[in-house]
């Protein structure tokens, strides 16, 4: 029998260290088997829990496995295989940096509920956005639920546990048209000018952008084609497909567009003379429509540099300009349909969204300051005998390819949108 540091009896198998801790050990077919805690009631729980493992043979060595090794051998072996490459990068982001260093080095049969609601906490608590927390939960519990069909460990831990309820999202403010006015203005200094118009014209997203290609753009047909998004990883650019299937569209061309990607081309073409040999020394991609004076793509950290730039400028003139990324005039584009009467439908397809509610609940809100004048326009309907003046009349909204977004009176107001 063992005894602990003072001097009482502990059950068989069970010892204490000079330091506090119990142990408990035993040998089974010429090999030696031990666990610690500690707790004494654990370590006999682990004890007890082991000796009847290896003695009828459920025992697996996957058992001594850290939460580390495991993620590499089921990344590699499971996930990897199954996903985008930009995926694969994006998961290999969030272990590294959120779920390593809160039970990487635990062994997988100690990874408790508890533990991974604490790091849910954790993002919670340094302001993570819901969806990134919940990108996190999709890794922890397919790389535990791998190991729970293998009899690695005896439940999903991650199963014990729930992602904290969503923060209330402040609204974004959108410039107003008069704003694009002056946005558009300070823009044109910018030496992505041509990218950055090219975001309000279309409504496309950053590596979208990035990632069109000329053989993307149809100006006979009037028509851009996103087929890809530019990725970096690994110091290395790549190409790969839009974010979601839906992602991968077509977009008219309104004429601004398409007079722009005009420009863009034959001014690529005089910079590709200049350069001569020195032009994409990267050589990858050379048929990218937006890159840098000498062919190299451009990278999204510029991007959003040179908006910074542009924003710290307005604002020495303009204190209260609202902040802008480049997502800001994904959502900008988008504003401007819907105050131009595009059937959400239609908006739909332009942005790609996968589902017509997620596009409806962005922006459903910005026919809230028409809902006066769309009322006025139905009153005689409502009320066929009252005689209604003809100021007071107002036509639908009609919305042409080459006019619905640039041709509008300027309007002071700004326009408000969810996150």
């Amino acid at each position: 029998m063992g005894k602990d540091i003072n001097g009482n009896i502990l059950p068989r198998g069970i010892y204490q260290t000079p330091k506090g801790f119990y142990r408990g050990q035993f040998q089974y077919r010429k090999k030696r088997y031990c666990v610690s805690d500690k707790d004494l009631m654990l370590c006999i729980k682990k004890y007890q829990k082991l000796r009847y493992e290896v003695e009828n043979d459920i025992y697996t060595t996957y058992k001594k496995i850290t939460v580390d090794k495991w993620y590499k051998i089921w990344f590699e072996d499971y996930k990897k295989p199954s996903v985008k490459r930009s995926t694969a990068t994006l998961y290999e982001e969030i272990y590294n940096k959120n779920i390593k260093p809160m039970i990487g080095g635990y062994y997988l049969e100690e990874v408790t509920g508890r533990m991974i609601q604490n790091l849910y906490k954790g993002l919670y608590d340094q302001k993570y956005a819901r969806n990134s927390i919940e990108v996190c939960r999709a890794v922890m519990n397919g790389m535990f639920e791998q190991a729970f069909k293998e009899d690695m460990i005896s439940s999903n831990p991650v199963k014990k546990a729930t992602i904290p309820k969503a923060r209330e999202t402040e609204e974004k403010i959108i410039m107003s048209q008069e704003e694009q006015m002056i946005f558009v203005r300070y823009a044109e200094k910018s030496r992505l000018k041509d990218l950055i118009l090219l975001a309000i014209y279309t409504g496309m997203r950053s590596g979208e952008i990035r990632g069109l290609q000329w053989d993307d753009v149809d100006f006979d047909n009037e028509l851009i084609y996103v087929n890809h998004t530019l990725v970096y990883n690994g110091g290395q650019y790549y190409l790969d497909s839009p974010k979601t299937k839906s992602s991968k569209r077509e977009i008219p061309m309104i004429a601004e567009a398409r007079e722009l990607l005009l420009l863009v081309k034959n001014k690529q073409l005089d910079q590709r003379e200049k350069q001569g040999s020195h032009w994409n020394t990267y050589g990858k991609f050379d048929n990218l429509v937006f890159t840098s004076p000498s062919g190299m793509p451009i990278s999204a950290s510029m991007v959003k540099n040179k908006l910074d730039t542009i924003l710290d400028r307005i604002r020495k003139q303009y204190p209260d300009f609202p902040i802008t990324t480049f997502h800001c005039l994904r959502h900008l584009f988008a504003t401007r349909c819907v105050e131009a009467g595009m059937p959400f439908n239609v908006l739909q397809k332009i942005l790609g969204h996968r589902k017509l509610a997620q596009t409806m609940d962005l922006y459903a809100h910005v026919l809230v300051d028409t809902k006066v004048s769309e009322m006025k326009r139905i009153e005689y309907i409502l009320s066929p005998k009252k005689e209604i003046e003809e100021d007071v009349k107002i036509k639908s909204p009609h919305y042409s390819p080459t006019k619905y977004i640039f041709r509008r009176k300027t309007l002071n107001k700004p326009c408000k949108i969810r996150g």
